[in-house]
């Protein structure tokens, strides 16, 4: 993708996204959720999840929403501490 050319399905982390739709890297996929029989409810992913692969776009009177990507799963982030490995 950084030499401009990407395959057509791929699975792709959140934080580096908005570099790439930013570059023209990823296509609007917003009609494609309606498409019948592959339907996707957008409302049925955690909210930020969905910012996470899409944006507002237009002029301040007409911005849209817009899907450049549909969350399929999210990450877990943990830290784990147990104070007996800890030395006094």
């Amino acid at each position: 993708m950084v030499a401009g050319s990407a395959p057509d399905v791929i699975v792709f982390q959140d934080e580096s996204f908005p570099n790439y739709v930013n570059a023209g890297q990823f296509a609007d996929r917003t009609s494609f959720l309606d498409t019948p029989g592959y339907e996707i409810r957008l409302e049925e992913f955690y909210d930020t999840a969905v910012e996470s692969f899409g944006r507002h776009e237009g002029e301040d009177g007409e911005r849209r929403w817009h899907t450049y990507g549909i969350p399929l799963e999210g990450g877990c982030n943990m830290l784990l501490y147990n104070p007996r490995w800890s030395k006094p």
